[in-house]
C-alpha cells in the first residue's frame, strides 16, 4: 500500500486516545499519585465530553464518577476506565479506537523510588489489562512508549520494539537525513557541531540518532549545550575520580551490594538499558558512550572514553551479568557472576580499542539480581609502550 492510499484509507479516520504520564515526579507517597492519576483520567473523559448524550443512563453514571473524580472509583470501576472509553467512542464513531500512552513506566518508577510500587502497579496493570487483553471489538492498535519492560505489567504476547532491533529503529530520534533536512530548511549550518552535541546514541544496526527535544531547543536558541536535565552527572562524575582520589580504595575483592537499585527486571536487556540511560549524560562532558560495540574477541556492553579535553582522562568498561533465579546464596552467586564479568573483559580483550589519549581505565564487572548488585571491579594505569597496570 502506497503513502497515498494509507493516508486515505487511515487518517483521521479513528477516534485517538492519547495519555502522557510524565508529570508525577514529587509524587512521595501513594494517596498523591492515585490523586493526580485520577485527575489525568478525568481530564481525559472531559475531551470526549460530546460522546455523552449517546450513553446509557448507567453508562453516564459511570462517566458522571470518573469525571466528578468519585473517591469509590478508585477501587470500584477504575480498572475499566479505558476500556469503557473505548466502547463509548466505537459506538459513537463505528470505528475502532487508535491509544498511544507516553512514559507510561514513569508513575512506576517514582513509585518504586518512594516504597510504593505495589500500590501504583496494581492500579496501572488493572487499567492496561483491561483496556489492551481481548479488547478487538473496540481497540484497533496501541502504542506504548516506555523503558520499564512492558511483560512485568502482564502483557507476554505483543510486539516490543527496542531499539538494538532494526525494525523501527530510526523511529527513535531524528535520524541525520531528518536533522540534515531540518537545517536545510532553517537555513543553519554547523552540521558537524550539531552531530557532535546532540548526535550521541545508535539504534538498531548502527542507525545514528539525534535527540528531538535537543535539536529543536538548538533551532530556537542557537545555542550549543544540553538542553536536558543533568540528572546522572553526579554518577558520571564519580565513575571519573575513580582514577584519582578513590583509586586507592578499589581493588577486584572489593565488593558492594545495594538494595533498591532498580525493580526487579529479570532480563538483561532491561539493566543494560538503564545502565546506558543513567550514564548517557557524559557525552555532555566530553566523553563517549558506546554500548555493545565489536572489540578484541568480542562485544563490550558498555564503554566510556574521554573524546576532549576533559579533568579526568579516564576510560571505563563495564559487563553486565544477570542471574534470573533467586537463591539462598544470592550474594555469593553475584560476586562469582560479578567475578564472570571482570575475566570477560580480560579474555576477550575489551581493551584493545581504548583511546590513546586515556591515561587510566577502570573495568568493572557488575551483576544484578532482582533489586540486589554486586560491583566489582579494577583500576588500571598505561606505561610504556601502552601496556596497562593494575594499581
Amino acid at each position: 500500500m502506497n503513502n497515498a492510499a494509507i493516508i486515505k484509507n487511515h487518517f483521521c479516520k479513528y477516534p485517538v486516545i492519547y495519555i502522557s504520564f510524565k508529570n508525577y515526579t514529587g509524587c512521595d507517597n501513594w494517596q498523591l499519585m492515585a490523586a493526580r492519576l485520577h485527575e489525568e483520567l478525568a481530564r481525559l473523559y472531559e475531551q470526549f465530553r460530546y460522546i455523552y448524550s449517546n450513553l446509557s443512563d448507567e453508562d453516564k453514571i459511570r462517566y458522571d464518577k470518573i469525571v466528578a473524580k468519585d473517591p469509590s472509583t478508585l477501587t470500584n470501576i477504575v480498572a475499566y476506565t479505558l476500556f469503557d472509553l473505548t466502547k463509548w467512542l466505537e459506538n459513537y464513531h463505528s470505528r475502532r479506537c487508535i491509544i498511544l500512552i507516553d512514559d507510561y513506566d514513569h508513575p512506576l518508577n517514582v513509585a518504586f523510588e518512594n516504597n510504593y510500587y505495589e500500590d501504583a502497579h496494581k492500579f496501572l496493570a488493572s487499567i492496561f489489562q483491561m483496556v489492551f487483553k481481548d479488547n478487538e471489538e473496540y481497540l484497533e492498535k496501541a502504542l506504548l512508549m516506555g523503558i520499564y519492560p512492558i511483560a512485568k505489567l502482564g502483557f507476554h504476547d505483543y510486539n516490543f520494539f527496542p531499539m538494538n532491533e532494526n525494525e523501527f529503529a530510526d523511529k527513535f530520534g531524528f535520524t541525520e537525513n531528518e536533522v540534515s533536512a531540518i537545517f536545510r530548511y532553517h537555513n543553519l549550518g554547523h552540521q558537524e557541531e550539531i552531530k557532535k552535541w546532540y548526535g550521541g546514541y545508535e539504534a538498531g544496526d548502527g542507525i545514528q540518532l539525534y535527540n528531538p527535544l535537543s535539536v529543536n531547543c538548538y533551532i530556537n536558541q542557537k545555542t550549543f549545550k544540553s538542553h536536558q536535565t543533568d540528572i546522572c552527572d553526579t554518577t558520571i562524575i564519580k565513575l571519573m575520580r575513580l582514577s584519582s582520589e578513590q583509586m586507592p580504595n578499589l581493588h577486584v575483592n572489593n565488593v558492594i551490594i545495594g538494595k533498591n537499585v532498580m525493580n526487579d527486571i529479570d532480563y538483561e536487556n532491561g539493566y543494560h538499558l538503564f545502565m546506558v540511560g543513567l550514564l548517557s549524560q557524559a557525552k555532555f562532558r566530553g566523553y563517549k558512550i558506546q554500548s555493545n560495540k565489536e572489540e578484541g574477541f568480542g562485544r563490550f556492553d558498555l564503554r566510556i572514553d574521554p573524546e576532549s579535553q576533559v579533568e579526568y582522562e579516564t576510560s571505563i568498561i563495564m559487563e553486565f551479568k544477570v542471574l534470573k533465579n533467586s537463591s539462598k546464596n544470592s550474594h555469593i552467586n553475584l560476586k562469582e557472576s560479578a567475578k564472570e564479568g571482570l575475566k570477560q573483559i580480560l579474555d576477550k580483550k575489551y581493551r584493545t580499542g581504548v583511546p590513546r589519549r586515556s591515561g587510566k581505565l577502570v573495568e568493572c564487572g557488575i551483576a544484578f539480581q532482582g533489586k540486589q548488585i554486586c560491583i566489582l571491579s579494577r583500576v588500571l594505569t598505561k606505561i610504556d609502550n601502552n601496556q596497562w597496570v593494575e594499581m
